[in-house]
């Protein structure tokens, strides 16, 4: 089929297609040969052929391959017969016929015979035979004998005998070659298995061996071969072939037997052969015609057979699989039937294990359980709706029957309770006040669901009825005392202002008292004596602040002041306040901020110096030799905050492991006993720890005994907007500069170059002076100079003064800006540091703003001409006076009722050059400032008769007689609790310090406000 389809593909598309020129080559050859064979099977003497097999492989050719091909027949046809020298007339008239036989085979073929199997059953038999077998054929015939007659071979007196005889011949190629080539061209035509392979093979040995005997009789000496008869034993083999083979052993055997009984007949060896040509065609064309027709009809009926068994087969095999799917689902429907039995038994058996479940629950529930009616009457109780509601159990059959509503407090409540559930189906601890049978009142809680019937129409209503009079009760009494704890709260709070008051106000005038007495001349141990007696009164202030920061923070009064600030400049303040305790133990401290850290923080800078000077005082305090450090690394950030850790590392004593959990709890230290060497009332670390927690931190400590210990703790800050406040040194001024620290600490030194490589410098460092020498040497002969150097005055063998002078000895280091580290008070004892070569004397350690100081004037290449050496610049010192106008001496009022307090203020502002008077309250403070102008206000807040609030308001409304409303006032207050500085700010005061009142914070105050001419501040003062 598909070769068939290829060349009609191949014709269409082009006739001189070469694949289609050599399908056409490869027929007219096979053709050629067909007709060869036919005319060597022609009986001996005559010009006769009982089978033509050229007519059968034309029929089949088309048939199975395309009609297409019809050129290939006729080529061979013509080339065969010409070679008979029959002439060209004759040969073309002959070809023509067997063209014709064919085409008018294949078109009624496929005419009246559907699908491509024209042998498929024995109706298509019949018509193969009749179309392909007879109407063909005689066609055939009678051109080819016409052409006969008409080329003179034959006489027109001889047109019937040799018609019949032409189209025997024909027909017998059409049965016997045609359904050979048609069937075993067939797809899978040699799908049989070994066994029916051999079986077949036997039969047609058989077969053979049959033909030998009666067709070749002669041969093999068989006298019965003349016997017309014995040619038919061949039947039952072919019969046998096509039981073992199906249609291809029934035409192979055909084609066997035809082919022995022809080539004996035409040899005048066979069963067939007579004497007379016509009589011997006669007779072995009436045995080829019977063979043939029984081959085909027989194939056919086999086909049919098969097929039926087929579809037999297919049918049971459809029956079985319908019979188990049925079998499978009558398996499963049982399957089921037992389940559903199952589930149903276990079902009625979980209902019944509910029912007595709920019976149990029914009878020994602790809370009232009842079903009512619609209307609201008792249709069954338990036991605990009896005791509930009063009544005794010989009285059960009384309640029954009773109406719910009987037993409301408020009527109005069951209206509501009845609503709730007819809305919502249900009530959940419903409060409900019931009123039992002797009247007695209780505070129950009601749960109740409705009863529905198969309708979901309520019919009832069933639930729990839970007494909590008890628990009412309870509850009352934890409000009244939650109410009497919060009183308690807020007496406490008032104990503690009052308390802070009280103890401050001493303390103040003990440690202003001193300050005044050490400004005065005083013998030696006059002073040593006071200032013990300051130092001992600011350790108490200092407890004092422990223990109000503690009440503070449990009380929750205690919150944060956020402001935005520099981390830098915060951590730099508290190393200088500290320096002056740890220089003098011999101790060095140092500082370090990661430049991962932002430069500006938002937070409460007040609380984290607070943790930080306690932490660095801490450590100095178990610190005997070496250094204390304090660093700020970045934990992690966001967009809009950042978790910064703080820590303070020492080389000091250490701490014992079994002892960190008691760091952090209030007035607890490591060492308890009563001859611990080192004092403390041991609340520092607890309230740093609450106020890291506070800040959303966290506190720690790693430590080794002997060793040293680091304290750390966390905070998370804010980032505020992009800013800084303080001058930058340009990159591109320090970029590559090379400048070498020589200090005998290998931690200080490794800090200060760290900082120095953050500002894009090259920084060297040299433990001694004399490696600092041929340091500076070697990068002259390299010709990569120092162009600054910072020297350590401390160091052994050769200290740093006697290194500057070293260096400066040296004509070919005269380039080199020097600056001397020290301690704080060695630059003031030592003299002619300038005459040696020294651009700066800088205080360890060094701040940034100082380092920077001294690095722009080197890279700027200037000194400073003041006949001293530079020193780090240093805040206003306890000496110095505010910034006033020229010529300008302010005038003060204090307002103060304690005696002692007042004249602490008086001394100091005495000091100060000011003019002050005294006012004992705020009444008199008023009338002063009605009859006399002032430049500002130190208001004390608690005082008798009128007390600084009530003044302040005074001052600051219109109505007031005072001559300036606008003043500023500044409260002087003892008290430290959460919101005092927010009632003083928001009576009308300017601005808020607390007890005892030391020398630098009045100046800063005055310089704060006195910037000015008194009287021109702006009105930011409401008139409260």
């Amino acid at each position: 089929m598909v070769l068939r389809e290829d060349a009609e593909n191949i014709h269409m598309s082009s006739s001189y297609n070469l694949r289609w020129i050599g399908l056409v080559a490869g027929v007219a050859i096979a053709q050629y040969l067909s007709v060869r064979l036919g005319l060597m099977t022609a009986i001996a003497h005559g010009n006769v052929s009982p089978v033509w097999p050229a007519t059968g492989f034309a029929i089949a050719v088309l048939l199975r391959f395309g009609a297409n091909l019809w050129p290939g027949v006729v080529v061979g046809s013509f080339l065969g017969l010409i070679q008979t020298g029959v002439g060209a007339a004759v040969a073309s008239g002959e070809t023509a016929a067997a063209l014709l036989e064919a085409l008018t085979a294949y078109f009624l073929v496929r005419r009246w015979i559907p699908g491509d199997d024209p042998l498929s059953n024995s109706q298509d038999v019949i018509r193969f035979c009749i179309f392909a077998g007879g109407a063909a054929t005689a066609g055939s015939a009678t051109v080819g004998v016409s052409s006969l007659c008409l080329g003179g071979i034959a006489l027109w007196e001889s047109f019937p005998y040799l018609w019949v005889t032409w189209w025997l011949g024909d027909m017998m190629g059409a049965l016997i070659v045609a359904p050979f080539i048609l069937i075993w061209t067939m797809p899978g035509s040699l799908q049989l298995d070994r066994t029916a392979w051999t079986k077949t093979a036997v039969v047609l040995v058989l077969l053979i061996l049959a033909g030998v005997t009666a067709f070749w009789g002669p041969i093999v000496s068989f006298p019965a071969a003349s016997d017309y008869p014995s040619a038919f034993l061949t039947l039952p083999l072919l019969v046998s072939a096509a039981f073992m083979a199906g249609r291809r052993g029934a035409t192979a055997a055909c084609l066997i037997c035809s082919a022995m009984a022809i080539s004996g007949t035409v040899q005048g060896w066979g069963t067939f052969y007579r004497g007379s040509v016509n009589e011997s065609l006669l007779l072995l064309q009436s045995y080829l015609v019977v063979v043939s027709v029984t081959a085909v009809i027989l194939a056919a009926v086999l086909k049919e057979r098969n097929q039926a068994l087929d579809g037999l087969r297919r049918s049971q095999a459809e029956l079985e699989h319908r019979i188990a799917d049925r079998t499978r689902d009558l398996s499963a429907g049982n399957a089921r039937l037992k389940q559903e039995v199952a589930e149903r038994v276990q079902a009625e058996e979980a209902l019944r294990e509910s029912e007595e479940r709920y019976r149990t629950f029914f009878r020994t529930s602790r809370d009232c359980v009842f079903i009512t009616t619609m209307d609201g009457r008792f249709i069954d109780f338990n036991d605990v709706a009896l005791e509930t509601l009063g009544y005794a159990e010989n009285q059960r059959q009384e309640l029954l029957g009773k109406n719910v509503r009987d037993f409301y407090a408020r009527p109005d409540e069951r209206k509501t309770h009845v609503s709730t559930i007819s809305e919502l189906g249900f009530s959940k601890e419903f409060p409900v006040d019931l009123r039992k049978q002797d009247g007695t009142i209780i505070h129950t809680l009601i749960t109740t669901v409705a009863r529905r019937d198969s309708e979901g129409n309520i019919i009832g209503f069933q639930g729990t009825v839970r007494d909590v009079t008890d628990r009412k009760r309870a509850e009352e009494r934890a409000i009244e005392m939650l109410r009497l704890a919060k009183a308690a709260g807020v007496a406490k709070s008032e104990f503690l202002a009052n308390m802070s008051h009280e103890i401050r106000t001493p303390i103040s005038g003990v440690i202003g008292m001193t300050e005044l007495l050490l400004d005065t001349e005083l013998t030696y141990e006059q002073r040593r004596f006071a200032e013990t007696v300051r130092s001992s009164a600011q350790s108490l202030l200092g407890l004092v602040n422990d223990i109000l920061d503690f009440s503070k923070i449990e009380a929750g009064k205690l919150d944060l002041e956020i402001l935005d600030f520099n981390l830098q400049t915060l951590v730099d303040h508290i190393v200088a306040t500290m320096a002056v305790s740890a220089h003098s133990k011999g101790l060095e401290i140092l500082s370090f901020v990661d430049p991962a850290v932002p430069a500006m923080a938002s937070g409460d800078p007040g609380r984290l110096r607070q943790i930080l000077t306690n932490l660095t005082a801490n450590a100095i305090k178990f610190t005997h030799s070496g250094e204390v450090t304090i660093g700020v690394t970045l934990e992690s950030e966001t967009d809009t905050d950042a978790l910064l850790r703080f820590s303070v590392s020492d080389t000091g004593i250490g701490v014992a492991k079994d002892k960190f959990d008691l760091l952090f709890d209030k007035f607890t230290q490591a060492d308890t006993s009563t001859t611990r060497k080192y004092g403390g009332a041991g609340l520092g670390l607890a309230i740093s720890k609450q106020l890291a927690e506070l800040m959303g931190g966290d506190v720690g400590v790693e430590s080794t005994e002997g060793k040293g210990s680091e304290f750390w703790f966390t905070a998370r800050v804010g980032k505020p907007p992009e800013h800084t406040n303080q001058e930058e040194i340009p990159v591109e001024t320090l970029s590559g500069v090379r400048v070498l620290v020589v200090d005998d600490n290998t931690k200080s030194s490794a800090i200060l170059t760290k900082r120095l490589a953050d500002l894009g410098m090259r920084p060297s460092d040299a433990p001694d002076g004399h490696t600092a020498l041929q340091a500076l040497v070697r990068a002259l002969d390299e010709d990569d100079p120092f162009r600054v150097t910072l020297l350590d005055l401390n160091m052994p063998d050769m200290d740093g003064e006697t290194l500057g002078k070293a260096i400066k000895a040296n004509p070919r280091l005269s380039d080199v800006r020097m600056a001397l580290m020290t301690t704080i008070g060695e630059c003031e004892k030592r003299g002619g540091l300038e005459e040696i070569g020294f651009a700066r004397c800088l205080t360890k350690p060094i701040s940034r703003q100082e380092l920077q100081d001294f690095l722009r004037a080197s890279t700027e290449e200037r000194r400073v001409a003041h006949g001293r050496p530079m020193s780090c610049a240093i805040a206003k010192g306890e000496d110095e006076a505010p910034s006033l106008d020229d010529g300008i001496i302010p005038h003060i009022l204090v307002v103060e009722d304690n005696m002692i307090n007042r004249q602490v203020a008086l001394g100091i502002l005495k000091r100060l050059g000011m003019r002050a008077d005294i006012a004992m309250d705020g009444a008199q403070a008023i009338k002063a400032l009605e009859s006399a102008s002032y430049d500002l206000v130190f208001m004390d807040v608690q005082m008798p008769v009128m007390d600084g609030l009530a003044a302040t308001r005074e001052i600051r409304s219109p109505e007031s007689k005072v001559l300036n409303h606008y003043i500023p006032i500044i409260a002087m207050t003892a008290h430290a609790m959460k919101g005092d500085r927010e009632k003083c700010l928001g009576a009308g005061m300017s601005d808020y310090i607390t007890k005892p009142i030391s020398r630098q914070i009045l100046v800063g105050i005055l310089d704060k406000w006195l910037s000015g001419r008194a009287g021109t501040l702006p009105n930011v003062y409401g008139n409260t």
